[in-house]
């Protein structure tokens, strides 16, 4: 319209007409992606790929994650790595110990009781008998001394296997909360750089309306207003998968 009174040139509607068809390639490049997330979600869930649904939207806003010392107490009694070689460990105490009771003798009792039909001063024969046998192997080749010792080096393993485990999750768990450190930062920043690419794109569409700035200004403001968007979108959502990688350390999902 300001075109057709003379106000624009035919160059600015040209510009906004390309900045216009590289906002819509865009839209169609976001919504194939959209379109293959869905086929994947389907997927994983054991349905058809071409199922069409509804994303329940979930809110990006708040963390609900417990602060750092309260989670590095709770990761280790709820992650289902670590409490798998615990038992594990456990297990391995018990295979020691019962290859140590194999120097102990042996003990055995038995107990028989017979009768027969023939008599003696008038009452039947009956005899009982109680006994208890014990043995010890002297030698047996240090198969035993072998057991022991190979059960005590399997026990070593599932010690240093759960320690290691323990450093690697606790190290695990301090990087995640040092990137939501990060990303709640970038957040902060990024707010503020969309409010200031918002009233930076109204003060230079007022001024284009009147003639004192170029459309080239306008359209500037216009992808940087959409860059501080994108880049707000995007550490939101790197920060609600840092949560979702949390809880599941904590054991939460």
């Amino acid at each position: 319209m300001m075109y057709k009174v003379g106000a624009k040139t035919e160059s600015d509607v040209l510009k906004a007409d390309v900045q216009k068809g590289d906002f819509e390639a865009r839209l169609l490049s976001e919504l194939e992606w959209l379109q293959n997330y869905k086929r994947s979600l389907n997927t994983t869930m054991g349905r058809s790929p071409n199922i069409d649904f509804e994303i329940e939207n979930i809110s990006a806003e708040k963390v609900d994650i417990p602060d750092l010392e309260a989670a590095k107490a709770a990761l280790l009694e709820n992650n289902r790595e670590y409490q798998a070689l615990k038992q594990s460990f456990k297990s391995q105490e018990i295979l020691l110990k019962i290859a140590k009771e194999a120097y102990l003798p042996s003990l055995s009792g038995y107990y028989s009781y017979s009768r027969s039909d023939q008599w003696a001063n008038g009452a039947d024969l009956a005899s009982n008998q109680v006994g208890l046998r014990a043995s010890l192997d002297l030698f047996n080749g240090f198969y035993k001394n072998q057991s022991v010792q190979k059960e005590k080096l399997n026990l070593e393993k599932s010690q240093i296997e759960l320690e290691a485990k323990q450093r690697e999750l606790t190290a695990q768990l301090t990087n995640l909360y040092t990137s939501l450190q990060t990303y709640n930062s970038l957040i902060t920043i990024d707010e503020k750089n969309v409010e200031s690419s918002r009233r930076d794109l109204e003060l230079v569409t007022a001024r284009y309306a009147v003639g004192a700035s170029t459309i080239l200004d306008q359209m500037n403001a216009q992808a940087s207003l959409l860059q501080s968007q994108s880049n707000l979108v995007k550490a939101k959502y790197s920060r609600k998968i840092v949560e979702a990688q949390i809880k599941q350390l904590l054991g939460q999902l």
